[in-house]
C-alpha cells in the first residue's frame, strides 16, 4: 500500500487571525458619512445597515435642510426612502427617535406625494390576481406606509411646519405658492381620506387585524384640519404670505363637506 502514496509537498496553512476577521467585519458594516445629498442618496442606494439609515435620517433633518423642492435629488431620495428603505427598517425604528426622523423628512409635498403614489401603487399590485405559486404580499407594506402618514400628519402643528419650510425654502414667490397649492392639494382635500379608506379596505380583505387608520375617518380627518387652522389663525405672523396660506387652507378645508366641524374652530378662534 506505502507504494501508492506518494509525497508530492507540505505547506502549513495558518488560519486567518481573529483580530483581521473581526476588522474586516466592521468595516463592510461600517456608519457611511453622510455629508451631501448626493452620498445620502447613494447610502441609501448600497444596501445600507441601520447605523447608516440613521445617519442619512439625521442629515436629512439637520437645521437648513428640506426635500421640500421639486427637484431630481430630492424626488430621488424620496422615492428612496419610500419605496425600499421603509419597507426594511419602519418596523424596527417605529416608535423610536428614527422613526420620528422619517416622519420629519416626508413632511413636505414631495415626500408625501411619493406615499401616497406608492400606497396607491400597492393598492393596485394587492387587487390583482397572482400565480398559484406566487406568495409576494403587499399587505405590510400598505400598513407600513399608512402609518408613516399618520405619522407626518398627526401633529396639530403639521401645516405650520411645512408653511414655515415653504416660506424658508421656496426661491421665489411664485414658487412658494405653488409649492403651498401641492400640499393643499395633497392634504386639505379628500385625497389622502380616499386613498386611505380604499387601503384600509384592501387590509381588512386581506385579514388585517390592526387599528383602522384615523386617516380614513372623515370626521377625525376634518378634526385634525381644524386644529391645525386654529394653530396658523392664532399665529403671530401677520405677513402677506401667512395671511394668504390661510385663507388658502381654510377654503380647501370647506370643500372637504365635513363643514359640521367648523364648529370646533369658531371655538377655539
Amino acid at each position: 500500500m506505502a507504494d501508492f502514496l506518494t509525497v508530492v509537498s507540505t505547506k502549513k496553512v495558518n488560519a486567518p487571525d481573529p483580530l483581521i476577521k473581526e476588522g474586516r467585519n466592521l468595516k463592510t458594516q461600517s456608519i457611511a458619512t453622510v455629508t451631501s445629498t448626493e452620498s445620502a442618496l447613494e447610502s441609501l442606494n448600497n444596501e445600507p445597515d441601520q447605523g447608516t439609515v440613521t445617519s442619512v435620517l439625521k442629515y436629512l433633518t439637520a437645521d437648513g435642510f428640506s426635500l421640500l423642492l421639486p427637484e431630481p435629488l430630492n424626488a430621488s431620495i424620496a422615492y428612496q426612502l419610500v419605496n425600499d428603505t421603509i419597507p426594511h427598517f419602519w418596523r424596527p425604528l417605529r416608535g423610536s427617535n428614527q422613526g420620528k426622523l422619517f416622519a420629519r423628512v416626508l413632511r413636505n409635498p414631495t415626500g408625501i406625494g411619493h406615499v401616497i403614489t406608492r400606497i396607491r401603487s400597492l393598492i393596485g399590485d394587492s387587487r390583482q390576481k397572482k400565480a398559484v405559486d406566487e406568495t409576494r404580499d403587499s399587505s405590510e407594506h400598505i400598513e407600513d406606509l399608512l402609518d408613516v402618514l399618520g405619522q407626518i400628519l398627526q401633529d396639530d402643528q403639521t401645516f405650520s411646519l411645512v408653511l414655515r419650510d415653504v416660506i424658508a425654502h421656496g426661491k421665489s414667490a411664485m414658487q412658494k405658492k405653488l409649492l403651498w397649492k401641492e400640499y393643499l392639494a395633497q392634504v386639505a382635500s379628500g385625497r389622502i381620506i380616499s386613498i386611505a379608506a380604499e387601503a384600509e379596505d384592501v387590509l381588512k380583505e386581506k385579514g388585517s387585524l390592526r387599528t383602522v387608520s384615523w386617516l380614513s375617518d372623515g370626521k377625525a380627518f376634518a378634526t385634525w384640519l381644524g386644529r391645525n387652522a386654529v394653530v396658523l389663525m392664532k399665529s403671530d405672523d401677520t405677513s402677506e404670505e401667512h395671511i394668504l396660506a390661510v385663507v388658502e387652507l381654510c377654503s380647501k378645508a370647506l370643500s372637504l363637506g365635513y363643514t359640521g366641524q367648523s364648529t370646533y374652530v369658531d371655538r377655539e378662534v
